[in-house]
């Protein structure tokens, strides 16, 4: 298994010493008992480097950058964008983990009109934690956005006419998807 990996806003350069935020910091301290010296991946503006944790202690964790990871893979060559009707419970928590881990680039919750659940900013947040811990666990480059929810309308008004939108549908012929990606290649 690969060294963990970290996202962080921060500008990385070789040398720099980068602060994780606090629920990485706490999930390198106490899930993974993370000591100085012992090696990292951060991830910076879909780029990934190869670094070392400088300090770990109950104060926070702090990385040193050593140079440009060789191991830039982890992202699809086209951006996949995901509209998801919200489900009730916590299926939506499994479709936004999976869907992250399969190379999404962007996941827009969409209230449908026979939708029973409601997707508030807690939620929201709440799915972006996930994406959070799931770009990690999958290796991505990127942290893929979650969008605030929206209507059907509204979330296909985003998108240009000419775009390839391809809808699934379990009453579908067989081999209609490979079809339509076919054609898109």
């Amino acid at each position: 298994m690969g060294s963990p990996r970290f996202f962080t806003t921060d500008d990385v350069t070789p040398g720099a010493v980068v602060a994780l935020d606090a629920a990485d910091a706490h999930h390198a301290s106490s899930v993974l008992r993370a000591k100085a010296g012992e090696p990292l991946t951060l991830v910076s503006a879909a780029a990934a480097w190869d670094a070392e944790f400088a300090s770990v202690g109950k104060g926070g964790v702090a990385a040193r950058v050593l140079g440009p990871s060789a191991d830039q893979s982890g992202e699809l060559p086209v951006p996949v964008i995901v509209l998801q009707a919200v489900t009730k419970g916590a299926k939506f928590d499994d479709v936004v983990e999976k869907t992250v881990e399969l190379g999404a680039s962007l996941i827009v919750p969409v209230l449908c009109a026979r939708s029973e659940a409601e997707g508030g900013q807690n939620k929201t947040d709440r799915w972006r934690r996930i994406a959070h811990a799931a770009a990690m666990q999958s290796r991505r480059r990127i942290v893929p956005a979650i969008e605030d929810s929206s209507s059907w309308d509204e979330a296909l008004g985003r998108f240009s006419p000419g775009a390839l939108t391809l809808v699934a549908f379990e009453g579908a012929d067989k081999g209609s998807f490979e079809s339509a990606i076919a054609t898109y290649r």
